[in-house]
């Protein structure tokens, strides 16, 4: 898989051939009332107008042997999960269920780390974040804290002294 916008695009195919008569919309300008540059949610499906289901996702990627910027990919998961549940709680544009997808090829994500640089942001796998749990990241301040338990759980891997991926990539999912 070569890009996150290719994951998105094979994502909706896949789905595609489940729900035939869904509406699929890339890009979709959700985050408007949002600080920041990025105002465009993942993708957007839908059956019926009065309910929607909005999607991130990310594929942070190894590339040659260097790493994908992890500190920086990590706070922007919680920056998408986080959004994700905006949408839910401010009743964006009928939106009424949020996914998380997350693909990765470094074992780096998949266990506790030492990180100096937004440490409330790790996604190790078994990770669990409570309801209510400040994430102190001033970025996030606009954002409403979580209304659900997030637990991080990988698929694809090899546990032991350290997870591995098991194969090309390791999987998350969290719903909102």
């Amino acid at each position: 898989m070569s890009s996150e916008k290719t994951l998105v695009f094979s994502f909706m195919m896949e789905l595609y051939k489940l729900l035939p008569n869904a509406k699929f919309d890339f890009a979709y300008q959700a985050y408007n009332d949002i600080s920041g540059k990025d105002k465009f949610l993942d993708l957007l499906i839908y059956l019926e107008e009065n309910y929607k289901v909005a999607l991130e996702l990310k594929l942070p990627k190894s590339i040659n042997g260097n790493n994908s910027n992890q500190t920086e990919t990590r706070k922007n998961i919680y920056r998408d999960i986080l959004r994700l549940n905006y949408l839910i709680e401010n009743k964006v544009n009928n939106i009424k269920k949020g996914y998380f997808l997350c693909g990765v090829n470094e074992a780096a994500y998949l266990n506790k780390g030492t990180a100096n640089r937004y440490k409330e942001c790790q996604v190790y796998d078994g990770r669990v974040i409570k309801v209510g749990v400040p994430l102190n990241i001033d970025e996030f301040n606009e954002l409403p804290q979580l209304t659900k338990e997030l637990k991080f759980e990988w698929t694809n891997i090899k546990t032991g002294d350290k997870n591995t991926v098991a194969g090309k990539f390791a999987w998350l999912k969290i719903e909102l």
